[in-house]
């Protein structure tokens, strides 16, 4: 049995012991993807530690039928991550919100033109095949190392670097037409 699981379950019962050794063998990992996400080194260790948290507080929502325990981590680490990043990009723009408002933020027409590459790049991902359209979102969206896709997924490391320039050469071209 998976030992992830086999301590997710534990941690479903209420022991400290699993979660000790859960944080142990995983801290690592859910810290550097943090790391990636907010490139912060104190950030994601808060990040990482509120991780382990929400895993204690919410172990018994995980189902082992909807995936495997890595990959739940690991959207746990993501999810907590970029709400952090988000809300610090919030915290920046209100505190530039003055400047914006004397006239130095983007025109609306820039906003405009913003918004529209955004939708349409969004677009281009989400018509591409699935096995595409998930190795890039956890490339570049979810902010995953070939690795640890390969290691989520649970596919040869190559397959993955493959779906991801495959998913790009897809997007781009969908661009361009």
């Amino acid at each position: 049995m998976n030992p992830d699981l086999v301590l997710i379950l534990e941690i479903q019962t209420g022991s400290q012991d699993a979660m000790a050794q859960l944080y142990q063998s995983r801290w690592r990992l859910v810290f550097d993807c943090a790391l990636r996400i907010v490139r912060d080194f104190e950030t994601a260790e808060e990040v990482a530690q509120d991780t382990f948290f929400q895993i204690w507080k919410n172990a018994n929502s995980y189902d082992p039928t909807r995936g495997n325990p890595l990959a739940w981590i690991m959207k746990i680490a993501s999810s907590r991550a970029l709400d952090r990043l988000r809300r610090n990009r919030k915290e920046r723009l209100q505190e530039e919100l003055p400047a914006e408002i004397a006239g130095t933020g983007p025109s609306p027409e820039n906003l405009y033109v913003m918004n529209v590459q955004r939708y349409t790049l969004e677009q281009a991902v989400t018509a591409l095949p699935a096995i595409h359209r998930e190795a890039v979102q956890m490339a570049f969206y979810d902010g995953y190392t070939h690795s640890e896709i390969a290691e989520v997924c649970r596919i040869p490391l190559g397959t993955v670097k493959t779906r991801v320039r495959r998913g790009l050469e897809l997007t781009a071209r969908g661009l361009a037409a």
